[in-house]
């Protein structure tokens, strides 16, 4: 306890200064800096340093003492530097004698002084506390005796633009005593006020000691440390006066380059506020006036504008996105006060016609605004000249005032297509909620709005929301609509003619016509499908299940595609029955009682041929299975009970495994139920299994004299979301090319002679 005694009073000096109202204020010296301090980096028109002060000096006084109550404060009357008045922060250095308790710091901002009557010069005399600029902070300390630095910010900035001389008090009040303020510091940027100089003065306020209001007291060391950082506009000029045209009477002028050091994206960080020139040319409609940004895109301000006489005298152009003026309207005469960009051709020299009228934060948007903006003029006839007096770019920060709303978007949201149409009416709602406004969902815009007919697709909407302050919150979502809806064909029987080769084409569109809810459907014929196959595993059943159990295996597919058509089943039923056929991708290990592993894939019917006897099951639509992949496969008769071979633990007389050069089986197991029940594993599945090679459509048929008569043919329409009908038509194929014959030649009459003598 001595120890802790002995370090207080090592380095608290108390000191009397010179006082209205008799007051006293506690001064003590720090004994060094923690690694809390750094040089302020700035952006100027984001965090601009409007003060800041040395931050060298090792005294400091007390904010909030003992004697003074809990009311007690102590500030500093302030001169701000630079344009920048929306203030972000303020920092100060700071430090504690004998205790490391976090305390709660309080700032208030004051137009001028806050006096109560007190005399002395003080700016503009008696301050007004400025609205939003209260702020309460809990600050951890430092190491004792050492000086820290705290940065207070503000949640949005505090509006100081009606300051018209620059001069404020900032005040700290401290929720404890032993908080020191650092003191006797010399302003780098800012200044002090009028009349401070040479008597140095503090500012207390809510002193019991006093009359409850505020005194200023002399005769101290001047000024408390500070760094306020501040938003504002940022002007950024270029290199002038530059002559037009940089020499002769036509051509170009040298270039003026405004280089922004600042940092940020134009509609996300500042907006444009406005391009300025001032310049003085003797024929104005000469000249071609181009503004080029970091990224290089090039926007025409204004081309062979003003007439004969527009800038015969120096004048200002001044353009911005606020203006309701044309710039193509300028014929003659002075200009007016402000335009709009002009945009179009803004290559040189620029073709003849007026430009449509842009804005500045359009043609900008996304791009960074650090880096050279080049302002580029072309005099395009000669005989005239002029000067370029002055070129700035004014960039403008967006803030945030108060705390944008909060909006949440509904999930992606999936429809189906409304009948006969190509597309669907969706309707949704996204909900809003704001800190100072409460839920405002019934504010909210949407693009495309709810209750919109969506077309087939993916539609991305935008729902955004706006609150009193003018905060802007968006979020997004997908709206996909999903054509179901099959096209409908029909076929119509046909005759053709074999030609004189022997050889016809038929396409699809000679024998179906189609219509569907959506452009672009497709005709094809069902092709010839490959060799087909069939794969059995034995019908030699010792066990079996009631109607409804699932017999299940694996089946994995070959190097080529097949396509199931049907099954033998093994059952002790011999009346008819249904057949359900259930599949999914990997293993029926482990999903044997998993039924939303599971999908029903086909289904078929047939009559029971009594035990170990195939009973045949076409289905009603083929599965096709791909290459290379397993397949878990499920089949359940409804009405019939199957039979199959295994026992206990033993799959005798089947075996677990069945194989060819198209497919392999891996058994098995059998389920008392339809995914639910018992589990008896391993049982093996006693049938049949029929494939075939799945038949490509083909865009033609060709028919020769082998397909003379009838024929069937398969017409496939698919529209463009996948979905397929068909139809079936008889193309009958003749022959009525008659035959040629060719005879050997024509009779001709023979002459000849023969001759013989007697004897």
């Amino acid at each position: 306890m001595k120890k802790t005694t002995f370090f207080i009073l090592a380095f608290i000096v108390f000191l009397t200064s010179g006082t209205i109202n008799a007051q006293r204020e506690n001064i003590a010296t720090a004994r060094g800096v923690d690694d809390s301090f750094s040089n302020p980096a700035q952006n100027r028109a984001i965090n601009a340093v409007v003060y800041n002060t040395t931050h060298g000096n090792n005294q400091g006084a007390e904010i909030t003492t003992a004697a003074g109550g809990p009311n007690h404060s102590m500030g500093d009357a302030i001169v701000l530097a630079g344009t920048e008045r929306l203030i972000n922060s303020i920092t100060v250095d700071l430090f504690n004698l004998a205790s490391s308790a976090n305390f709660d710091l309080t700032v208030r901002i004051y137009t001028g002084c806050p006096t109560s009557g007190a005399s002395g010069p003080c700016g503009s005399g008696v301050g007004i506390l400025v609205p939003g600029s209260t702020l309460t902070q809990t600050i951890t300390p430092g190491t004792l005796g050492t000086l820290y630095q705290r940065t207070l910010t503000y949640p949005v900035p505090v509006d100081l633009t009606a300051e018209v001389d620059n001069t404020i008090t900032v005040m700290l009040t401290a929720s404890r005593n032993d908080v020191f303020w650092r003191l006797g510091e010399t302003p780098v940027i800012g200044a002090m006020p009028a009349g401070e100089t040479g008597n140095g003065f503090a500012t207390r306020c809510g002193s019991a000691t006093a009359n409850n209001g505020c005194t200023r007291n002399f005769g101290i060391p001047n000024n408390f440390a500070m760094t306020i950082l501040a938003t504002g506009p940022t002007t950024v000029c270029g290199n002038v006066p530059l002559t037009i045209p940089a020499t002769g009477t036509s051509g170009l002028m040298n270039p003026s380059i405004a280089n922004v050091p600042d940092t940020g994206v134009i509609g996300v960080d500042f907006t444009i506020s406005n391009i300025s020139l001032n310049l003085v040319h003797t024929f104005a409609a000469d000249l071609e006036i181009v503004i080029v940004s970091p990224a290089g895109t090039r926007l025409a301000l204004c081309t062979d504008n003003g007439g004969v006489n527009g800038l015969d005298v120096v004048d200002d152009l001044l353009f911005t996105d606020a203006s309701a003026n044309n710039i193509t309207g300028w014929d003659s005469g002075p200009p007016l006060a402000d335009y709009r960009a002009e945009g179009g051709g803004n290559t040189f020299p620029v073709g003849a016609g007026d430009g449509p009228g842009v804005d500045l934060n359009t043609i900008f948007d996304g791009q960074s605004i650090t880096g050279n903006w080049t302002l580029e003029i072309n005099d395009d006839v000669g005989g005239d000249v002029g000067t370029l007096n002055s070129f700035c770019i004014t960039f403008d920060p967006i803030l945030v005032i108060g705390d944008p709303p909060v909006i949440s978007c509904p999930a992606n949201i999936t429809a189906d297509n409304a009948v006969g149409q190509c597309g669907a009416v969706v309707n949704f709602a996204a909900v809003a909620v704001d800190t100072e406004d409460g839920n405002i969902s019934g504010s909210i815009v949407y693009t495309p709005d709810t209750g919109s007919f969506f077309p087939v697709g993916t539609t991305t909407v935008t729902a955004s929301v706006t609150d009193s302050d003018g905060n802007t919150s968006t979020c997004t979502f997908d709206v996909t609509v999903v054509d179901v809806e099959d096209p409908v064909v029909t076929c119509s029987d046909i005759t053709v003619d074999l030609d004189a080769t022997g050889n016809v084409t038929v396409l699809p569109g000679d024998v179906a016509s189609v219509t569907d809810n959506c452009p672009g459907t497709t005709l094809q014929f069902q092709g010839i499908g490959g060799p087909s196959g069939a794969i059995t595993t034995l019908f030699n059943s010792n066990n079996g299940g009631s109607p409804g159990w699932v017999v299940m295996y694996d089946l994995t597919v070959g190097a080529s595609d097949i396509e199931i058509t049907g099954f033998d089943m093994n059952t002790s039923s011999t009346s008819a029955f249904n057949l359900e056929v259930y599949t999914l991708v990997g293993t029926f290990v482990g999903n044997q009682t998993n039924p939303g592993a599971w999908t029903l894939t086909a289904t078929g019917s047939g009559t029971g041929a009594g035990t170990n006897n195939p009973s045949n099951v076409t289905l009603v639509s083929p599965i096709t299975l791909s290459a290379g992949i397993t397949y878990g496969i499920g089949l359940r008769m409804v009405e019939a009970g199957p039979q199959y071979s295994g026992t206990g633990t033993n799959p005798a007389p089947g075996s677990t495994s069945y194989s060819n050069a198209d497919l392999s089986l891996s058994l098995g197991s059998a389920v008392s139920g339809l995914f639910t029940g018992s589990v008896f594993t391993p049982r093996i599945w006693n049938g049949t299994i029929y494939y075939g090679s799945p038949a490509p459509p083909v865009p033609s048929l060709d028919f020769s004299c082998m397909e003379v008569g009838p024929n069937n043919v398969t017409v496939i329409a698919t529209d463009a979301a996948g979905n397929t009908s068909t139809c079936t038509a008889v193309v009958t194929v003749e022959d009525n090319i008659a035959p040629v014959i060719a005879c050997i030649g024509e009779p001709v009459p023979v002459t000849d002679s023969s001759s013989d003598s007697p004897g």
